[in-house]
């Protein structure tokens, strides 16, 4: 292996708008002892000479250009800053298209699905809480674990949230507005925050301490009651009792602490599941579980009550609110589809019970096939705008007539 001898000799001039050009390069190697290449500026004013000696060891300069390279790129950044930046940038840009039509989305979304979304009981054909076991859970955690999700508590049990003020003071005044509705009551609505919401409340306040939420709280009021308040130009009587943030062990305990004691609405309609999966970040089956406990429990009460089981609404993990299609990578999404799934077959399987899919209400799809939430019909990644709640109050009338007909 032989060391080769680069003479890099350069006269370069100047010209009038500060460009440098290079008056001469030689390189001399083994087995060739001489090359050279010349430009000139016929209008040159003044010539500085420069030496530069380099040893390297290479097998080729014409299999190994890289001399050649690093000087275009030396020059080009120091004369053509600007444009060798704009370049930098478009070969990058360039290159993540590459990346974005090539990505396989449909094998993501089935890595993900094999990953949250199996179980190996199906509790949709179940006929009593007590077969909703769970020694049999596949993992407790919607990452698909059992060890990061400390808040997920058992689905089969009631849990209060008593260590939170506000939370005690909205069941008080759900209890309140329980004990003081119409004997005609056609359905009882009982969730999470957007449920309350419909009673113009969040955690039991009117939201007074902040002008924008207090003003969707009351148009969201206003809008359920035009569908659900008789003396309001309603076609129902409804009455929403529900608590942000609440999760189906919340909800049970409720149920068994005299929230509802005494109701018999021709519906039940319940919905609830979403702070199960991104408040405590429990899995899909532990969250199917914790509403058919409720589920069970309201069965249990034996009004003659028909139930009617509302989806998870549609959840977004970003700002543009996208769900699903090429280039959306919606966890969330995929995991509410699970849950939504298997509670649309439990209804089926069960008399008396009815599936209410929000989804097409609330999304829209895109051109190119994109899935997304309706940015007017949200406040934020998860809680309906009043128009969203308007817009689900008047397609859960339009059920609401179906099933009572």
């Amino acid at each position: 292996m032989s060391f080769q001898t680069f003479e890099f000799s350069s006269n370069s001039q100047e010209s009038n708008d500060g460009d440098i050009i290079l008056e001469g390069i030689t390189l001399l190697h083994e087995g060739d002892d001489s090359a050279s290449m010349s430009a000139r500026n016929i209008n040159s004013t003044s010539t500085s000479t420069s030496t530069w000696s380099f040893k390297k060891n290479y097998y080729s300069t014409e299999k190994n250009p890289i001399l050649a390279v690093f000087a275009l790129f030396h020059y080009t950044f120091r004369h053509h800053r600007l444009g060798f930046i704009l370049s930098i940038i478009l070969v990058g840009a360039v290159y993540r298209t590459y990346q974005y039509e090539n990505w396989n989305w449909r094998a993501e979304y089935e890595k993900y699905e094999k990953k949250h979304s199996s179980w190996d009981i199906d509790y949709t054909s179940i006929h009593s809480s007590l077969e909703l076991q769970l020694s049999e859970i596949n993992h407790w955690c919607l990452d698909g674990g059992d060890a990061n999700c400390h808040k997920c508590h058992d689905p089969t049990l009631p849990y209060a949230r008593l260590d939170t003020e506000k939370w005690r003071e909205a069941h008080v005044l759900n209890i309140n507005k329980s004990t003081n509705i119409p004997s005609d009551v056609d359905v009882i609505f009982m969730g999470d925050g957007n449920t309350e919401a419909r009673s113009g409340t969040y955690m039991g306040s009117t939201g007074r301490a902040n002008s924008h939420l207090s003003k969707v709280l009351a148009g969201s009021k206003e809008n359920f009651n035009s569908f659900f308040q008789k003396k309001h130009g309603g076609i129902y009587n409804g009455l929403a009792l529900g608590i942000d943030g609440d999760t189906s062990p919340n909800l049970l305990w409720r149920i068994q602490n005299n929230e509802f004691a005494g109701l018999h609405p021709n519906v039940w309609w319940i919905t609830i599941g979403s702070d199960d999966l991104f408040s405590t970040k429990c899995s899909e089956e532990v969250t199917v579980i914790g509403i058919l406990r409720a589920i069970y429990e309201l069965m249990s009460l034996q009004s003659g009550s028909m139930i009617v089981i509302n989806s998870l609404l549609p959840t977004a993990v970003n700002r543009d609110l996208s769900l699903e299609g090429k280039g959306i990578i919606n966890e969330y999404w995929y995991s509410i589809k699970t849950v939504n799934e298997q509670l649309q077959k439990f209804a089926v399987r069960h008399e008396g019970v009815y599936f209410f899919g929000a989804t097409e209400f609330l999304t829209t799809r895109h051109k190119n096939g994109n899935l997304y939430m309706k940015k007017e019909l949200f406040m934020d990644k998860f809680h309906l705008s009043a128009e969203g709640q308007g817009v689900l109050s008047e397609a859960q009338a339009r059920m609401l007539t179906n099933i009572l007909a």
